[in-house]
């Protein structure tokens, strides 16, 4: 399993691997004939839009239960979590004017919803650690007392 530098080095080297393949993505798209338009293209746009929106659902569940979700950096977490929300709901309307700028969309909101669920993740693990410590100390005071 790997360490923390590990995790983020992977997930910048994926992300820098998309952000490459949609760019060429984008350059090599072929402007629409007419505006709006709606293609066979557009139907994939709307499929990664509702995948996106059930992404962030899913990311604010433990919220809408009154849970805490543990990060490192709650105002960056938010911002990215509203960024992703946005992105993803103007890719298809932009989408119908400019193909281009809504792969970039959905590319950008793709990246800030992996941000936050790697933000989600790594703070899972430090709470889990800080648990494992509490119960090893718990452990000890007992084996103290008992011996």
């Amino acid at each position: 399993m790997g360490g923390h530098k590990t995790v983020l080095c992977t997930v910048i080297l994926s992300e820098l691997a998309a952000a490459t393949t949609t760019g060429l993505a984008a350059w090599q798209c072929l402007p629409p004939d007419s505006t709006p338009t709606i293609d066979s293209n557009f139907w994939s746009t709307l499929s990664s839009f509702f995948i996106g929106l059930a992404s962030l659902y899913c990311t604010i569940i433990p919220k809408l239960r009154k849970q805490e979700i543990n990060v490192e950096s709650p105002r960056l977490f938010y911002s990215l979590l509203v960024l992703s929300a946005i992105t993803v709901v103007a890719c298809v309307p932009c989408y119908l004017y400019q193909t281009r700028g809504s792969l970039v969309l959905l590319w950008l909101s793709s990246a800030t919803q992996l941000a936050t669920t790697l933000q989600i993740i790594e703070g899972a693990v430090s709470k889990i650690v800080e648990g494992k410590d509490r119960i090893e100390v718990l452990e000890t005071q007992l084996g103290q007392r008992g011996g």
